[in-house]
């Protein structure tokens, strides 16, 4: 196995390498949370968890549970926690997984580092001030994608692991240099690994989203239903295979 971490330090991973790592983010935690049959444990993303594997295919470690570490006082990486959790505001959920995708699609991308130098008290300091630093705007929509994971939860922006799959795929979003014919494969690999039957909590999440859509004309809410309407996905699609 080769350290996704020490070879973003070293710059030698490529374009392809890097959105394959940040697809693989999101189908990851699509699987993890709503899968019906999948026992897996929630998964703890950060940099120094990621892998490739011969084929140069990612793959998400768990065998640190970050965050088990983390409420016993040992605090192993707080540049993945997002503000709400820190606070004891909210508890570990698929939420936090996706601010922690967020910070390592701006570990993988940007050219300064300065925000890993900081001790947790530092950092604490700034998401109060300024909130996780975004990418520039040249990362085109990958910027958006990870301004959207990296967003205060009050600002109800950061989405569900299958609305930031609609949203990469819907803007076909790429890092600069990536071998279009080796990604399309890859993902579409992912794509098939998708075809599983969905839980109850997924359920749940897409009637939510349509409720707030139609009751409060809520307009995040309706960019959410949009997307889900554009592939395909909805209560009223799949209600034989919720009961």
């Amino acid at each position: 196995m080769i350290n996704i971490n020490e070879l973003n330090q070293s710059m030698l991973l490529n374009g392809t390498d890097k959105t394959k790592i940040i697809y693989t983010f999101f189908y990851a935690l699509d699987y993890i949370y709503y899968n019906s049959e999948n026992e897996m444990n929630q998964p703890d993303i950060f940099l120094t968890k990621i892998y490739l594997d011969k084929n140069f295919n990612a793959i998400i470690s768990n065998r640190i549970n970050f965050f088990d570490t983390f409420q016993t006082g040992h605090i192993e990486s707080p540049l993945y926690l997002p503000l709400e959790f820190i606070e004891c505001i909210e508890r570990k959920a698929e939420l936090t997984d996706i601010y922690s995708a967020g910070v390592c699609i701006y570990l993988l991308l940007s050219s300064d580092n300065s925000i890993e130098k900081k001790n947790f008290f530092q950092l604490n300091e700034q998401l109060h001030l300024t909130g996780f630093p975004n990418l520039l705007d040249e990362f085109g929509h990958l910027s958006f994608i990870q301004k959207l994971c990296c967003s205060n939860i009050n600002e109800n922006k950061r989405k569900n692991s299958f609305l930031m799959l609609h949203l990469l795929n819907f803007f076909h979003c790429r890092v600069e240099g990536t071998n279009e014919e080796e990604i399309n494969d890859y993902i579409a690999n992912l794509g098939k690994q998708r075809n599983f039957i969905r839980n109850k909590s997924y359920y749940k999440a897409i009637e939510n989203i349509e409720i707030k859509s139609k009751n409060k004309m809520d307009f995040e809410y309706s960019l959410q239903e949009g997307l889900l309407l554009l592939f395909g996905e909805g209560v009223e699609k799949n209600i034989e295979k919720a009961l």
